[in-house]
């Protein structure tokens, strides 16, 4: 019977948690592994208790980092020549690859039997269900092209690190944001574009520059971008001064507003995308905190009742030993509380 009610709490407490984050620490608070899941069925089959119990365990969630870290990290060491120059060595990096994947394919197995069809509602799941598929799809093509794309399963660090996720989560969150302020900068760029195209296009032919910069709108454009990287801008501009000395305002001006004011711009939206995720983690413990709160009023009373009944007894109890140390007979001759000779006695 306890070993029955112990599964059904198992169980239950599975199914509890459906509309909560599974977050562990594993050595620092800072380090959180965490998965958002889709809701869990209400009833858990066998099977799917199983698999839960395995992929939210701390143990497993650990290993499934440490797996994905040293897969990257062999992926790296297997670009120098002593890995590529012989072949036993790559022979034997390529059975570990092989290894790691078909690791990642099993515990992928697990999450599926686990949430079933509703791990494609979980965005971080299904991009692991996608990464996996694309790394087994590359093995049927040529090496090279397996070699350059299976880095690509090291993103999957991302499902696994709640700061990461946050960071990705707040990027998603202002990209309508980030897409106003990308559509300004291409309207400034093709603005600029045409205005130098007219004003400095015959510099190279007339041998006042050593690179085409400018003829044509494309070349202007690309021009343009080095110069918002500041990437030898003052070089273009001191060779465009060699024929026009006030070439230089238009260029300070188009340096000023891209690199130093849209660029700043971005990195303000972004900083307030996180800023604004943690705010909403702050609110959704205080949330949280209150729900609890209001959860357990009667049970407070209840403990707050009981208190008071002890006191009550133990009041009596010292009048009575008062009494016989005082040979009161009025108060000895007064019974003890029912269960109060034993409790105080």
């Amino acid at each position: 019977t306890k070993e029955k009610s112990r599964t059904e709490s198992t169980e239950s407490g599975l199914s509890d948690t459906a509309d909560v984050s599974f977050e562990h620490s594993i050595a620092h608070e800072d380090y959180i592994l965490s998965h958002d899941g889709p809701l869990i069925p209400r009833r858990l089959n066998p099977i799917q208790s199983c698999c839960g119990k395995i992929v939210m365990a701390v143990t497993f969630r650990k290993a499934v980092i440490s797996s994905i870290l040293t897969c990257s990290i062999l992926m790296g060491i297997a670009t120098f020549d002593f890995v590529k120059k012989n072949d036993e060595i790559r022979r034997w990096f390529e059975t570990l690859d092989l290894s790691f994947l078909i690791l990642f394919t099993l515990e992928l197995a697990l999450q599926f039997g686990y949430h079933g069809l509703r791990l494609f509602k979980d965005s971080w799941l299904t991009f692991d269900f996608f990464v996996i598929l694309l790394s087994w799809t590359l093995i049927h093509y040529p090496i090279q092209i397996i070699r350059a794309f299976r880095i690509i399963r090291t993103l999957r660090i991302i499902t696994r690190i709640k700061a990461l996720r946050d960071l990705v989560q707040a990027l998603i969150n202002v990209v309508p944001r980030l897409v106003a302020i990308f559509l300004l900068l291409l309207l400034v760029f093709y603005v600029f574009a045409v205005m130098f195209t007219n004003l400095f296009g015959e510099l190279y032919e007339e041998g006042y520059t050593n690179v085409d910069y400018f003829s044509r709108l494309d070349t202007t454009a690309f021009t343009l971008f080095r110069i918002m990287l500041l990437d030898q801008w003052a070089e273009i501009t001191i060779q465009c001064m060699d024929k026009y000395p006030w070439a230089w305002i238009p260029l300070f001006i188009f340096v000023m507003f891209t690199s130093f004011i849209v660029i700043n711009l971005i990195i303000a939206v972004i900083c307030d995308a996180v800023a604004q995720v943690q705010t909403n983690k702050i609110e959704n413990k205080i949330d949280k905190l209150g729900r609890q709160e209001q959860t357990h009023p009667q049970q407070e009373q209840t403990e707050i009742a009981e208190l008071k009944e002890k006191i009550e007894e133990l009041s009596q109890v010292i009048k009575v030993l008062a009494a016989k140390v005082l040979n009161d007979d009025d108060l000895r001759s007064r019974p003890l509380p029912s269960g109060s000779r034993k409790r105080y006695l």
